[in-house]
C-alpha cells in the first residue's frame, strides 16, 4: 500500500480515536454504572464488576470494529492484511521484549501477576478480567498501528517505531492520572513503545503482534 501525506491526519485521528475510546471506561466507571448500580466503583460486588467489564468490552469492541472498517473502506487500509513472512530471527525479537516485559512486571508487582490476579479475583472474576484485557490490548494495538502509519506517511521512515512512541505517550502516561503514580505512568510509556517495537519486530503482522501484546497484558 503506498504512503500518502495526505492521509497522515486521518490515520492520526484514528489512533486518537482509539486512545479516547479507551477513556469511555472512566465515563461509564464513574458517571454512569453508579447511577445503574447505586453505588461507587470501590463498593461494587462481583455482579457488577463482571457487568462493567462486559459491558465495557461491547463498548470497545463496536469502537474497535467501527475504526477497522472506516480505514478499511475510506483509506484503503486492512488492519489485518497479512504483510511479509517473520523469520527466525523476529520471532527472537518479540520473544525476548515479551520476556523483558514480564520480568520487569514480576520484579514491579514482586510475583507473576497473571497468577496473583487469580489468587485475588477467583475463577470467575478472573476470566472476566482477561476477557476485557483482550478488548483493551486490541484497542492499544489500533494505536500502534494507526499511529505507525501516520508517522510512516509523514515522513516515510517505516522503521521508526511511531506507533509505539504515540501509545507510550497516550495510553501509557495517562496511567499517571488512573493510577495516581508517576512510575506506574513512566512504565506504562516504556510499555507502549516496547509494543511499538513489537508491531515493527513482527514485520506488522497485526495478528502476531497482538498475541505478543495481550500475552504481556495478562502476564
Amino acid at each position: 500500500m503506498s504512503l500518502s501525506r495526505k492521509q497522515t491526519i486521518p490515520f492520526l485521528a484514528l489512533a486518537l480515536l482509539a486512545f479516547v475510546g479507551l477513556g469511555l471506561e472512566v465515563l461509564l466507571a464513574l458517571a454512569i454504572e453508579p447511577l445503574l448500580y447505586g453505588k461507587e466503583m470501590g463498593e461494587w460486588e462481583t455482579t457488577e464488576y463482571i457487568l462493567h467489564w462486559v459491558i465495557t468490552c461491547i463498548v470497545w469492541g463496536v469502537l474497535a470494529t467501527a475504526l477497522m472498517v472506516f480505514a478499511q473502506k475510506r483509506l484503503s487500509f486492512n488492519v489485518w492484511a497479512a504483510q511479509d513472512k517473520l523469520r527466525p530471527a523476529n520471532w527472537l525479537v518479540c520473544l525476548v521484549i515479551l520476556v523483558a516485559l514480564i520480568a520487569v512486571s514480576t520484579v514491579r508487582f514482586h510475583g507473576i501477576p497473571v497468577i496473583q490476579s487469580f489468587q485475588s479475583l477467583g475463577l470467575l472474576k478472573f476470566v472476566f478480567q482477561h476477557i476485557y484485557y483482550a478488548f483493551e490490548a486490541l484497542l492499544v494495538l489500533l494505536i500502534i498501528v494507526f499511529g505507525q502509519r501516520a508517522g510512516e506517511c509523514a515522513v516515510a521512515r517505516q522503521q521508526i517505531p511511531w506507533g509505539g512512541t504515540l501509545a507510550g505517550l497516550t495510553w501509557g502516561l495517562v496511567h499517571i492520572l488512573t493510577k495516581g503514580d508517576v512510575a506506574t505512568g513512566l512504565f506504562g510509556c516504556l510499555y507502549g513503545l516496547l509494543f511499538g517495537v513489537i508491531y515493527l519486530a513482527a514485520r506488522k503482522n497485526t495478528g502476531v503482534a497482538y498475541v505478543f501484546i495481550l500475552l504481556a497484558f495478562i502476564y
